[in-house]
């Protein structure tokens, strides 16, 4: 069996939208080619082949990760049971078949967007994967800041970092910003939180949501996990105390930098 997984863009979703690098346009697909055995007749080994490239789809599908360490396969039977409809509308891009030994190509795909949506909407992604609430002590600010921010950019430009669904916050051990705690209670209106490799179409995606003047961080490390990436608490510190202000956390106004996968 042959099974690819392309994405023209790398795509994520976070605070209920799909996000990608470099533009707002969603394109991402999961997409497989399925065999069928040889002696059949066109009609069923057109079948066969679709059915096996179903299954190769639904296998990319159980390795796409929801959190820095969870992965849809976690859960497999509840992603099966919702997916099957979408599988079976899945896109055929090409289809043939081999009339000398009786079998079957056929190359299938699925919108990445369209994936997420369904599982969203049977809430497949907060039953299985919605971690239990966590909190982070807030720092003591050493003196005032004068400047008040509304938004944050987040540059890991010159990072390790391993971009997922859920790219989470920490400063000194303990958790920031994490979007999966804020995925099931916001809606698209809401707040999005863009991916991308360019300060200038971060600012332009802020500005966008009212967001006039975003702070600017740099990432400092990652955590044990790669997709986990790590802040100054001087940094956390302004960005809690900013946070109460303007509340741009809840709303999702956050843009990471985080460079393109070669």
């Amino acid at each position: 069996m042959k099974k690819g997984f392309r994405l023209k863009s790398i795509l994520f979703i976070v605070c209920s939208s799909i996000v990608l690098f470099g533009s707002g346009l969603i394109d991402g697909y999961y997409e497989a080619t399925g065999y069928s055995a040889p002696g059949q007749s066109k009609y069923a080994a057109i079948i066969s082949a679709k059915s096996d490239a179903q299954r190769e789809l639904l296998e990319q599908i159980y390795s796409t990760k929801v959190t820095s360490t969870k992965s849809l396969a976690d859960n497999k039977s509840l992603v099966k049971s919702s997916l099957t409809g979408v599988l079976r509308g899945a896109k055929i891009v090409s289809k043939k078949y081999d009339s000398s030994n009786g079998s079957a190509q056929v190359t299938m795909q699925i919108g990445v967007k369209k994936v997420v949506e369904t599982l969203k909407k049977k809430k497949v992604l907060q039953e299985a994967f919605y971690d239990e609430i966590k909190t982070v002590s807030t720092p003591k600010i050493k003196k005032p800041v004068v400047i008040s921010y509304d938004g944050l950019i987040v540059d890991a430009l010159n990072t390790d970092v391993e971009p997922a669904i859920y790219n989470r916050i920490y400063s000194d051990g303990k958790i920031l910003f994490d979007p999966a705690e804020l995925e099931f209670d916001l809606n698209i209106e809401d707040g999005m939180t863009l991916i991308t490799s360019n300060e200038k179409t971060a600012r332009s995606f802020l500005l966008s949501y009212g967001v006039k003047n975003p702070m600017v961080i740099k990432v400092i490390g990652t955590e044990k996990i790669r997709s986990d990436l790590s802040i100054s608490i001087n940094d956390a510190n302004q960005i809690i105390k900013d946070n109460k202000a303007n509340n741009y956390l809840d709303k999702c106004r956050v843009v990471f930098l985080i460079k393109k996968s070669k």
